[in-house]
């Protein structure tokens, strides 16, 4: 039967009032002014569900704003046929602070496979970030660079067992994880789901949409992308375009990228502290291992391979984050040494993990005091591992995107040891797609863009700000488009927070400005 039925009276146990109530004042605080409402899936499987509540109006937690804050909710959603155990996707939305009613909407998701989106929240692109300087306590400041100004951020914690979203059966394939996320992304968008904000209730129906990533989001955008297309669920989407950082897309393609990023007489990288004898002697292994690693994944492509997939110990030398532990490096930024990795990696564990497991903080999330959230979920990462997902190439759905007449965006910073520049261009040079150029002797546009990428760099195009002149280069071919920002990590908002919020904000909002590249005589 195809019709809406709205659940009332979803989870209320505090009555919301004008009065500010403290997060950690003792009380149980629970979905003060949570709603639910179910959409009939279109598998016929039953309803799908969603729920939202408001997070810091009229309650506060003096910790991470100290000011009720109107703007923010969180929720999650159960796709339908749920069991026992249901799947219970946990998202947050932050309204942009321009028009919320209008602006331009961002799907957000890390990477792993199994890292957390909060992070991304609340260590990138949110209006609160965690100040980095401190590594002796959690303390949230004002991000200056945030990205909610002018567009609606929405952070999914994906696939379920990933930081506070939960449920059976556990997911090993990014196939799989982008069933539930499409599910998500149909129910978000319908004109039933609302936001109460001033008064109005607020759908993002028909609005611009936009889908981003980093690092194993090469894995996740892609695949969802190719599922959205392939089983006609864009009716009711105003879906523009796709975006991913340092995109891990395919493995095959990371140990010839390792060597164009490290070797060679005039390498893009030089490791600091590392020695001209040992780079090359490292450098000159690099052959064989490259050789070893394409046959172990090739094997774990063969079609009928069963579990599990084999690769990493054939992989693991051909590798560029092999080479920062090697050299002293931090794998997420070359320019820093593998002690401030281990610093950072030491602060997410001892600092801000029991800060997201608090038990008042869980409550006011509408997550079950007996969730663990964690950064990362290496139980996932050994799933993925073991199913050959890991070194599954994703071009191909990047194609069934461009081909289904998506804008794409790859950007990368160029610091980046895990997944290299090289290794994102390499994967851009890879896709094929039939776009036409009206210039004959090309053809392409796939031909358009590889022709402008061997070209010297110093003829690309170039992004620039008022503050920050020539501080990217790009490759713009019909949909297609790769950016390099120089002096960024694999976070690149971390190092170059002016660069990426305006990169960011121009290819949603001013994508004119990405030039066509010039292919040159």
């Amino acid at each position: 039967m195809n019709f809406l039925l709205a659940l009332l009276s979803c989870i209320s146990c505090i009555v919301a009032s004008p009065l500010q109530i403290p997060l950690l004042s003792g009380e149980e605080l629970d979905w003060a002014a949570a709603e639910c409402s179910s959409s009939f899936s279109d598998n016929g499987k039953g309803n799908n569900t969603i729920c939202i509540q408001k997070v810091w109006d009229p309650v506060i937690d003096a910790d991470i704003n100290g000011a009720p804050v109107n703007n923010q909710f969180c929720g999650y959603m159960i796709p339908a046929g749920a069991g026992k155990n249901p799947v219970k996707l946990f998202f947050w939305v932050v309204m942009s602070e321009t028009d919320p009613t209008k602006d331009p909407v961002v799907l957000w998701m890390n990477g792993g496979p199994g890292s957390s989106s909060l992070y991304g929240l609340f260590n990138q692109w949110g209006p609160r970030i965690i100040n980095r300087a401190r590594t002796d306590a959690v303390q949230f400041i004002t991000n200056q660079f945030r990205m909610t100004e002018k567009l609606t951020w929405v952070f999914l914690e994906q696939p379920s067992g990933v930081g506070y979203s939960r449920g059976r059966p556990n997911v090993e394939d990014s196939q799989t994880a982008a069933i539930d996320i499409s599910t998500f992304i149909s129910t978000l968008f319908l004109p039933s789901t609302t936001f109460k904000l001033n008064g109005n209730q607020v759908s993002f129906a028909g609005r611009d949409f936009h889908i981003a990533g980093e690092s194993y989001s090469g894995h996740w955008i892609p695949a969802i992308g190719s599922y959205l297309i392939n089983n006609k669920k864009l009716t009711n989407l105003n879906l523009k375009s796709f975006v991913i950082g340092n995109a891990w897309t395919d493995a095959a393609l990371a140990g010839e990228a390792t060597f164009k990023l490290l070797c060679g007489p005039a390498p893009p990288l030089t490791l600091p502290g590392s020695t001209p004898a040992a780079v090359q002697s490292n450098c000159s292994l690099m052959p064989q291992w490259i050789s070893d690693c394409k046959a172990a994944i090739q094997e774990c492509r063969r079609p009928g391979k069963k579990p599990p997939c084999e690769y990493y110990g054939a992989c693991q030398d051909a590798w560029s984050e092999t080479w920062a532990a090697k050299f002293g490096r931090n794998v997420y930024d070359a320019n820093e040494d593998h002690a401030s990795f281990e610093a950072r990696n030491l602060f997410f564990k001892d600092k801000w993990t029991p800060f997201m497991n608090n038990r008042n903080r869980k409550i006011r999330f509408g997550v079950p005091t007996s969730v663990t959230w964690s950064l990362g979920s290496q139980a996932m990462m050994t799933r993925f591992d073991r199913s050959g997902d890991q070194v599954k190439s994703f071009i191909p759905e990047v194609q069934d995107i461009l081909n289904a007449g998506f804008d794409f965006l790859f950007y990368a910073g160029d610091q980046d040891l895990i997944c290299p520049f090289t290794l994102v261009k390499d994967t851009a040079l890879n896709t094929v797609w039939t776009e036409t150029d009206p210039d004959p002797s090309l053809g392409t546009k796939t031909a358009k863009f590889k022709k402008c990428a061997a070209r010297a760099e110093t003829t690309y195009k170039k992004l620039s700000s008022p503050s920050s002149p020539g501080y990217a280069s790009y490759i713009r071919a019909g949909r297609l488009s790769y950016a390099r920002l120089f002096g960024a990590g694999h976070m690149v908002n971390e190092k170059k927070p002016a660069e990426a919020k305006h990169m960011f904000e121009n290819w949603i909002l001013n994508r004119a400005m990405f030039q066509e590249c010039d292919p040159g005589p």
